[in-house]
């Protein structure tokens, strides 16, 4: 069965009886209240963009495509079915040791408007741990997608970022955890795609000595 759709801008597809939705995000379109933060990679031509689809069954995420239109590669997973780019296999690494580590990092700016000064102590204390934890690097390439495909297909080792959407990660946590990957709250708690927050990454051992340095921050959940 084929699925063809057109479309111009952001929106959600939601089905309240059954709790199935699709959730698409055009990395070129984008609502009139976050223009600059949707469209600053494009802006600035940068090429690393995503057009995002996930698929939530009862309120569980079963299926996801993210695929960047300028390099045309294409990311999809089916829970049970392994991962795949453009096509081929791909895995995370096997790191398990935060000194072994290359970690996806932002100051996640938007945030400011949210917190205000404090998510910036919030936000470099935590980088600060990172460093002081004798990881290998920081990194950060562009949408929160593709980050999170850096460490799917075994490029980098974790990732860790607050004030997302549904929107934004629901696609690729499918792909990085059929990827091998861990996937849970920056807490350490279970993941919820509407939590605003996510942390993942290439083992349960990394995702875990990552998280118990984290200084957290709260968001009320979507929906």
């Amino acid at each position: 069965m084929a699925l063809r759709i057109s479309f111009t801008g952001p929106f959600n597809l939601v089905d309240q009886s059954s709790y199935e939705f699709f959730e698409f995000c055009p990395a070129f379109a984008y609502e009139k209240a976050s223009r600059h933060l949707k469209m600053v990679d494009i802006e600035f031509l940068i090429p690393i963009v995503a057009i995002c689809v996930g698929l939530a069954i009862n309120k569980e995420l079963r299926a996801g495509i993210v695929y960047n239109p300028v390099t045309h590669e294409l990311f999809f997973a089916q829970v049970g079915c392994g991962a795949f780019k453009n096509g081929l296999p791909i895995h995370v690494s096997a790191t398990t040791a935060l000194n072994r580590s290359l970690i996806m990092a932002t100051l996640a700016i938007h945030n400011y408007n949210k917190f205000g000064e404090s998510w910036l102590d919030i936000a470099q204390s935590n980088l600060r741990r990172q460093v002081e934890a004798g990881i290998r690097g920081h990194r950060c390439f562009g949408s929160a997608a593709m980050n999170i495909m850096m460490i799917a297909q075994g490029a980098c080792d974790a990732m860790v970022e607050y004030g997302l959407h549904a929107w934004d990660i629901a696609a690729a946590a499918v792909i990085v955890s059929e990827a091998g990957g861990c996937v849970i709250d920056p807490t350490g708690a279970p993941f919820n795609v509407m939590s605003r927050k996510i942390l993942c990454a290439s083992t349960k051992e990394l995702a875990i000595s990552l998280s118990n340095i984290l200084t957290h921050a709260d968001f009320e959940p979507e929906g």
